[in-house]
């Protein structure tokens, strides 16, 4: 069963709470490190994976785009994205897996932060290739892994502070108490994003590990956890001409766990 935790109330409030507050790390982090991997947008169509409440909506159209595709399976996140609706500017209730990936349909996909919770990430992948148009763009960000591998924050030995890893290679289902308890998220190696990417057919364009700079800390003293550990790992991939007549080769990782 997919999973939609942002329709349950308590998460759902929470979470909306920390977006309209600015307590994240979207501002700071994720949205700049977006921003800097977008290509020129002037006339391309665009599919955001994981839209939440449509605010990359205003950007995209602001910069040009030709039209703008969100679709996200959340009906509260998708109540309020729905305000901003136009002509070019669409959004869709529909879960990541069970989404109609049209064949080189769209010019650029983003998503943000959503992929670890997803089980089956080949399997979309493969999807989003396909509906990218010949050079188009594949840009996402998700929890890093070295955050997904234990779920477990900041811990205190001997008046020490550290981050905990562990399991890193275990590549399974976590359980996480935030704003609910036991949300699930799908932990993997930055070997097996990356690995993923490339036997999809994508080649590799760019990876970004987002960190604040100082006066951001300077701003919002907790960024200073981002800087001691990284919070999300940022991918951009392309679909060059070659690519897209000759995919490469898929060869299973024997080291994973299955």
């Amino acid at each position: 069963m997919k999973q939609n935790i942002y329709d349950n109330e308590k998460f759902f409030e929470g979470y909306s709470e920390l977006r309209r507050n600015n307590k994240g790390y979207n501002e700071f982090l994720e949205e700049p490190a977006i921003d800097s991997l977008l290509p020129n947008l002037n006339n391309l169509e665009v599919l955001d994976i994981g839209c939440g409440f449509g605010f990359f909506s205003t950007k995209v159209i602001k910069n040009g785009a030709k039209s703008y595709l969100g679709i996200d399976i959340s009906q509260k996140m998708l109540s309020e994205a729905k305000r901003l609706e136009t002509e070019k500017v669409k959004f869709i209730n529909s879960s990541i897996e069970d989404f109609e990936y049209h064949e080189q349909k769209y010019d650029v996909v983003v998503s943000s932060v959503c992929f670890h919770y997803v089980k089956d990430i080949q399997n979309i992948f493969d999807k989003i290739y396909k509906s990218l148009k010949p050079n188009g763009v594949f840009i996402f960000s998700v929890e890093h892994p070295i955050c997904t591998s234990l779920l477990k924050g900041w811990h205190t030995n001997e008046s020490k502070i550290h981050w905990p890893i562990d399991n890193y290679f275990d590549e399974s289902k976590r359980y996480q108490n935030w704003f609910t308890d036991n949300v699930v998220k799908y932990h993997r190696t930055i070997e097996t994003y990356v690995g993923s990417i490339i036997r999809a057919g994508f080649t590799l364009s760019n990876l970004l590990e987002p960190s604040p700079s100082k006066d951001d800390i300077i701003l919002r003293e907790d960024l200073i956890d981002h800087y001691r550990r990284p919070a999300l790992l940022v991918i951009k991939a392309q679909k060059t001409a070659n690519n897209a007549n000759s995919r490469a080769q898929r060869s299973p990782n024997r080291w994973k766990t299955p």
